[in-house]
């Protein structure tokens, strides 16, 4: 990867099976990608996309190095857009948090309903597992807080 700009940033990285909770510091960079088309596809013209790079540096020993190859259409030019394209991939563990509530915390499987009622069903469901996460999250970063000042829905 050619190297456009180089930044580095601090970013929160949450506990996980194979990994501690720990802060670390990326090294970044990006630049503009053309990437080639399937041969099956009849429009064979590259697909133009902008690539960030990242890269842990100096990672404890015993932990797996964070490496991050990601791949946007979003235009990246500078260290602002390459910065929040990273910030953004971080959400994936929140929204990885959801779907878990969402399917074991709220059962939404189990439901086996004709689709007016599941549309209805899963929209109730839905706000339920934001509110979980909610919570979740609270409970995560203020434990000694007290219930009131936490309650579900301000």
């Amino acid at each position: 990867m050619h190297n456009k700009c180089s930044f580095e940033q601090e970013i929160e990285l949450p506990q996980t099976r194979q990994r501690s909770a720990r802060k670390t510091k990326l090294a970044v960079r990006f630049c503009p990608l053309n990437l080639r088309t399937p041969y099956r596809f009849d429009n064979r013209d590259p697909l133009p996309v902008y690539a960030v790079y990242a890269t842990e540096i100096d990672c404890p020993e015993g932990e797996t190095l964070i490496e991050w190859m990601l791949l946007t259409t979003e235009v990246v030019t500078d260290i602002q857009t390459a910065s929040t394209i990273l910030r953004w991939y971080t959400y994936r563990w929140r929204v990885e948090e959801y779907h878990k509530i969402f399917k074991s915390g709220c059962q939404v499987e189990k439901y086996r309903l004709a689709a007016d009622g599941m549309k209805t069903l899963i929209g109730f469901l839905s706000v339920i597992a934001v509110e979980l996460l909610r919570l979740t999250y609270l409970h995560r970063t203020q434990p000694l807080a007290l219930a009131i000042e936490i309650r579900a829905f301000p």
